[in-house]
């Protein structure tokens, strides 16, 4: 199945600041066409995105969201979720778990969000969390998440994923449910990291929320499984990723953990991917001419 890859995000250093400027006055057109402009971009890349977990089995539904900031600031994006039968209003994807991506004046976040109005999901997760395999599974699967990624409530205290644990998990929805708010997995860019960043980003934001997507189906969906024999790496080789949100990327092997798993370097990202999903790729070739069609011409054995 040939890859599928996001249209570029093509965010620009002055889009933070067309964000938080107020709609008004000399400039109000300029602004408010760049915002227009953005909400297109971030919905067409958003497709892309969703073309890719579709080749996951997981098909979503992308739509455009924004919210208003205080002093007429802006923070827009766009969500993927499974939609139901039929299409619904407007806000139905405020009622399920989804993944997001949003810009906001002062940073760029990509996160598994599941808000407070998501009961069914919150039910699901809790029930999953009574079940020891079930659970065992869907923290495997946050541990294989990027280093940079972390998780709780939104604008409440975070853990990194590395170190969630059940209770994590726990204490964070009992958290989100008196506070009625929305309970992430989230990798939060400053607005000075995605700037200078800009030409990667939307890549690596794309590879999140893909990596994010195989969390969300534990979370949403009936879990699948799938099984494979390993791999024997060594730390520093150049391998490729065979199969998950990483699939067709080029890393290099960091640490091996000893339970069947990598962690591989992926640009700005680092992540725990499966040594079964991993295939070992040549060095960088810095001098290519020495493996072209020039053959060392040896002597035929009992020739003088």
């Amino acid at each position: 199945m040939p890859e599928t890859t996001s249209p570029p995000l093509g965010l620009l250093p002055g889009d933070f600041d067309a964000l938080r400027a107020p709609v008004r006055g000399a400039g109000a057109r300029v602004v408010e066409r760049r915002r227009q402009e953005l909400r297109t971009q971030v919905l067409a890349w958003a497709h892309g995105v969703a073309a890719r977990l579709d080749q996951l089995g997981v098909p979503v539904e992308a739509r455009a969201v924004e919210r208003a900031l205080p002093r007429r600031a802006l923070a827009l994006g766009a969500v993927l979720f499974r939609g139901p039968p039929a299409r619904g209003t407007r806000f139905a994807h405020a009622r399920h778990a989804r993944l997001l991506l949003e810009l906001h004046p002062e940073r760029v976040t990509a996160a598994l969000e599941i808000p407070p109005a998501a009961e069914d999901d919150v039910a699901h997760l809790r029930a999953r969390l009574g079940d020891p395999v079930a659970t065992v599974e869907l923290l495997d699967a946050i541990a294989r998440l990027p280093d940079e990624l972390d998780i709780g409530v939104a604008a409440g205290p975070r853990t990194a994923c590395a170190a969630c644990g059940r209770d994590t998990i726990e204490r964070g929805l009992d958290l989100a449910a008196r506070t009625r708010s929305a309970w992430t997995v989230a990798w939060e860019v400053p607005r000075e990291l995605a700037a200078a960043h800009a030409d990667a980003l939307g890549e690596q934001l794309a590879d999140v929320l893909v990596a994010l997507a195989l969390v969300y189906r534990l979370v949403a969906w009936r879990p699948e499984r799938a099984d494979a024999g390993p791999l024997l790496v060594q730390r520093g080789a150049h391998v490729r990723v065979l199969g998950g949100p990483f699939e067709g990327k080029v890393g290099v092997v960091g640490d091996l953990d000893g339970r069947g798993a990598v962690r591989i370097l992926l640009g700005l990202l680092s992540a725990r991917v499966p040594l079964d999903t991993l295939a070992p790729v040549g060095e960088p070739r810095a001098r290519p001419s020495l493996k072209s069609s020039h053959r060392r011409l040896t002597p035929r054995r009992g020739a003088k």
